[in-house]
């Protein structure tokens, strides 16, 4: 196994865990090969050291724009720039694209491939459509490089490939893919599908190994990037099940990577018990503030019977010479009730200064 892989989560910190590393680590070819060899039907019938040797020239890792300012295509794509055609603010940029070619009828066509890391399956807006843009951009962006004037068959089909490492619960260890086909409206017309397959957005969603159809590449990904192995573990599962080829300090490396991993998610677990704390004040707060509105209702309520009884009790003592058992005995007040009542007795009326 090179050491790409491992020497870029060795690097990881909490800022870019998520970014540069991620990229670095889906450019290792290996990861990129049986990416392919699942997402990309043109490989399906490839091993995977064909693959690794279908992919041309260096993989651009976040160095090319997506938008039409910005967009360059891979090096050693004939004699391609890798610099962008100008320099703007909030530039996007793809996380790794790369081009290759793949076995046909025809025989060897070229490929542009984009594989791009995300947390989010729902950051805002469909996710799916950012992956088709991106498809369209790879598309567009072959005027003058790839093809020219009207010369539309030198197209070459692109994909976009998303790795979403937190998606929702229902699209959980799931691969899908959304493409162009041909529906008949009227008759049975058909195309060569080579003239219209020419864009494929793949969303790849990991999840927990106890999920429904984990294997395969879902497992490898989600071995690699979801911190849930020792690097024992790491390094026994990519090499005996998917054939990852071993390098000399490949145990080192892992092991930080899976220090770090492990890191990153005690980080998480703390971060979540202070917010599970802060939340927790604001209810108790809340709580509490709904708790002595009921109660100071249920006080009141209280103080104007005993006002009330207090008041009628001496009114009885006054009018009729009772004293105060006798008087509170009229007005059926509980026996258990009435001591409460004698020591107010005690306190002077309020009206009457007695």
């Amino acid at each position: 196994m090179e050491t790409q892989l491992v020497e870029s989560i060795a690097r990881m910190d909490g800022s870019t865990a998520g970014d540069a590393v991620f990229k670095e680590m889906l450019a290792y070819r290996e990861v990129l090969a049986h990416i392919m060899k699942t997402c990309v039907p043109e490989y399906k019938e490839c091993t995977i050291p064909e693959i690794m040797n279908c992919i041309e020239g260096d993989i651009q890792i976040g160095d090319a724009g997506v938008h039409p300012d910005e967009t360059n295509l891979p090096p050693k794509i004939r004699g391609l720039s890798t610099e962008s055609s100008s320099v703007t603010e909030n530039r996007t940029f793809y996380d790794v694209r790369f081009s290759a070619v793949a076995p046909s009828a025809d025989g060897r066509i070229g490929l542009i491939i984009n594989v791009e890391a995300q947390r989010q399956y729902h950051p805002g807006y469909p996710l799916v459509k950012r992956a088709l843009y991106y498809c369209s951009r790879m598309l567009s962006a072959q005027y003058g490089p790839i093809f020219d004037h009207s010369h539309y068959e030198n197209i070459q089909k692109v994909y976009s490939i998303w790795i979403c490492t937190r998606p929702p619960k229902e699209r959980e260890n799931t691969i899908t893919s959304y493409t162009v086909q041909e529906k008949h409206l009227v008759g049975n017309a058909t195309e060569p599908v080579r003239n219209y397959d020419l864009l494929n957005a793949t969303m790849i969603c990991l999840g927990r190994p106890e999920g429904e159809n984990y294997g395969g590449l879902l497992r490898m990904l989600e071995v690699l990037f979801g911190g849930r192995h020792s690097s024992g573990q790491v390094i026994d599962i990519l090499e005996n099940e998917y054939g990852f080829a071993t390098g000399d300090d490949l145990e080192g490396k892992v092991s930080e990577m899976c220090n770090l991993s492990q890191g990153f998610i005690e980080q998480g677990i703390k971060q979540g018990i202070e917010q599970g704390i802060k939340q927790g004040i604001e209810q108790g707060i809340e709580q509490g503030i709904e708790q002595g509105i009921e109660q100071g209702i249920e006080r009141g309520i209280e103080q104007g019977i005993d006002k009330e009884r207090l008041n009628n009790i001496r009114s009885l003592m006054a009018k009729l010479t009772l004293s105060a058992n006798q008087a509170m005995d009229a007005l059926d007040i509980p026996a258990e009730e009435q001591p409460k009542y004698l020591e107010m007795l005690k306190q002077p009326d309020q009206k009457s200064g007695k």
